[in-house]
């Protein structure tokens, strides 16, 4: 049996080609060829499972940390079960996200491998920034708190990334806070980008 091919390239696929892509959560100004996996092999057909253990492998993740994840149709807005059989159409990419599924409660996750748990901050951080955390406390968590959230990983990405503090400072600001109608009054639209311009701004030249 011919081997697989995993191009984590993300190059495009020919008109005569199949690809399956299983697209990754990551920082801001990630190369490319970290943004996913892309397996383009012409009639192989994967299981959604083997498709999992792929990436980990590829990422030299611990493989017990596999059985957390689980592949999310993103076209069919479903999860695949695992023995879920995953094949594209000739000519046509499928798209699967690979997402921490079963999170371990909160006492557990300083257990998990530093590589586990980095991808499991940029699965959140990527909910967070689109808006896709639903908070069951509170309808609005606040302008304050969300300023907060935002400053720590703007901090957080110029430190890992060796970046100065003007250029820093530089950065828009909404990479790193969500905006949208669910978390600012749209009234408000106008007056939040001056905030955020100055308090943010300014709050991460206090902490960097």
């Amino acid at each position: 049996m011919r081997r697989a091919k995993a191009d984590d390239r993300g190059a495009g696929v020919a008109p005569d080609q199949q690809s399956i892509k299983v697209e990754l959560y990551h920082d801001l100004n990630t190369p490319i060829e970290e943004q996913a996996l892309t397996f383009t092999d012409v009639g192989k057909i994967y299981v959604a499972e083997e498709l999992c253990i792929k990436v980990v492998e590829h990422f030299s993740w611990n493989t017990m940390s596999v059985y957390l994840f689980a592949l999310f149709d993103t076209e069919e807005r479903e999860w695949l079960p695992p023995d879920k059989a995953v094949h594209s159409q000739r000519g046509k990419t499928k798209r699967l996200k690979f997402r921490m599924r079963f999170i371990p409660a909160l006492p557990k996750i300083p257990s998990l491998d530093a590589k586990t748990l980095h991808y499991l901050y940029f699965q959140c951080r990527h909910d967070f920034v689109q808006d896709k955390i639903i908070y069951k406390k509170s309808k609005d968590i606040g302008q304050q708190h969300l300023l907060g959230l935002g400053v720590t990983d703007m901090v957080r990405h110029g430190k890992e990334r060796g970046i100065d503090l003007e250029k820093l400072k530089n950065m828009d600001p909404n990479d790193f806070i969500p905006v949208s109608p669910s978390t600012l009054n749209h009234l408000l639209v106008h007056l939040y980008s001056t905030i955020i311009q100055t308090e943010f701004c300014t709050t991460c030249v206090l902490v960097y």
